[in-house]
């Protein structure tokens, strides 16, 4: 069982949260005790329940291709998963992005506002409206 800890550096202002991950210690600062402890829970339970928390780093096409094939697994329609790639191809064109390390809140953010300039507003507001901004990026690929 891993455990995290919260703990006060001398001489620093705030709070710390610590964990060992891979076998390297790591430790994130917080202003508040309430706030390092709240973490301190939620890593522990990320750690011990078996949660990815690392950030992983795929070269863009085999990310793209490992995703074709999950979404073959889950027997989604050719159409579908026609859309799926076309919507990852605009990110990358829109973005820049080149591994799967820059999918980042800011870049989704950049590229759900350049593809609303080339989409209608009214495709992109049925799909805010509908799904939320998260389950956009399918929506955005269609009228292409």
């Amino acid at each position: 069982m891993k455990k995290p800890w919260v703990y006060k550096r001398k001489n620093i202002k705030g709070w710390w949260t610590g964990w060992y991950e891979d076998g390297k210690r790591k430790a994130k600062a917080f202003p508040t005790k309430g706030l390092a402890e709240r973490f301190r829970y939620l890593k522990y339970t990320q750690l011990n329940s078996d949660v990815f928390t690392s950030v992983v780093d795929f070269d863009w096409d085999q990310m793209i291709e490992e995703y074709r094939q999950f979404k073959q697994v889950e027997a989604l329609v050719d159409a579908s998963t026609y859309e799926v790639l076309l919507t990852l191809r605009h990110c990358q064109h829109l973005v820049g992005a080149n591994s799967s390390k820059e999918i980042t809140q800011p870049n989704l953010d950049t590229f759900f506002l350049k593809r609303s300039e080339e989409v209608e507003k009214n495709t992109l507001n049925k799909c805010v409206a509908q799904d939320g901004i998260g389950h956009s990026q399918d929506v955005l690929s269609q009228g292409d």
